[in-house]
């Protein structure tokens, strides 16, 4: 909302006709990955493959992909990809890897605590299937994206060890991929009790899919699981993957909260530009 307030503020005669998707687009695809080539060569590799199209900028050591050729169930990456938390990344990610044909609707499952936001899910994207508990979801999902706010984390994972208790241990090979501020892998580990986990930063430009995330994982991640989590995660934009987890706190500060900053500077050049004399 505050891009298209701004948008709305730089093109906003009546007589011009601009596209506020497509402005954002080319904002987002100049501006914002000149930024990240700038600042992103600090040990970060992308996951090889003979079927993905790979940009190497030599001279920063950044390596983009952007990748949607299908391995899994046809059509789709895996059987079900499951999210805990359906916020407007997670709706970005869900519409993303939907349209490019990453995975079909009726493979997606959400789990939220708000029914209306699941409700919400579900009328976005017909298909999506709402799942009854977390601990279903987990049971089901080959991967399970947790996008809830860092302060609601232990909230919403610590009844986990009841529903486990009650229900049953979780699938050993189930993926959980936090993209969650701020939250070590290891503390996924212990409130879950599982070993394969992904801890990733995107940012806003995933919402007209030219975002870029970066992301690690725990050591013993299976290779054909990076994989699969380098392909979903190029449905939204470009992906970085690092072996070193300390990157994603430099990531956070620097290409997650990025576009802010570059929306701040362009709304104090509009605002100069009005002091001056020049209408809105």
């Amino acid at each position: 909302n505050a891009t298209r307030r701004l948008v709305k503020r730089i093109w906003g005669l009546p007589k011009m006709r601009y596209s506020s998707v497509a402005f954002q687009r080319s904002l987002f695809t100049g501006g914002i990955s000149a930024l990240q080539r700038r600042i992103c060569g600090l040990g970060m590799t992308s996951i090889p493959s003979s079927e993905r199209h790979v940009d190497v900028h030599a001279r920063t050591g950044f390596m983009s992909c952007r990748s949607f050729s299908i391995s899994g169930t046809a059509g789709n990456l895996c059987d079900k990809i499951g999210f805990i938390g359906a916020g407007n990344m997670a709706k970005a990610i869900m519409g993303g890897m939907i349209r490019n044909g990453v995975q079909k609707a009726e493979h997606v499952m959400v789990y939220d605590v708000s029914t209306d936001q699941m409700d919400a899910c579900c009328k976005a994207f017909p298909g999506i299937k709402k799942a009854e508990s977390l601990h279903n979801l987990l049971m089901d999902a080959d991967i399970v994206l947790l996008g809830v706010k860092p302060q609601n984390v232990e909230a919403v994972l610590k009844p986990l060890k009841a529903e486990v208790e009650k229900m049953g241990p979780l699938r050993t090979d189930t993926v959980l991929a936090s993209i969650i501020a701020g939250v070590p892998l290891h503390a996924f580990q212990k409130y879950t009790g599982m070993e394969n986990i992904v801890r990733a930063m995107p940012n806003t430009p995933v919402t007209v899919e030219q975002g870029c995330t970066v992301w690690c994982s725990t050591k013993d991640l299976p290779k054909e699981k990076k994989e699969l989590i380098s392909k979903l995660f190029s449905a939204i934009g470009d992906e970085i993957y690092m072996e070193d987890e300390r990157f994603l706190d430099m990531a956070t500060a620097i290409s997650g909260s990025g576009p802010a900053y570059v929306f701040l500077t362009m709304e104090a050049m509009i605002d100069s530009g009005v002091h001056m004399g020049f209408p809105r």
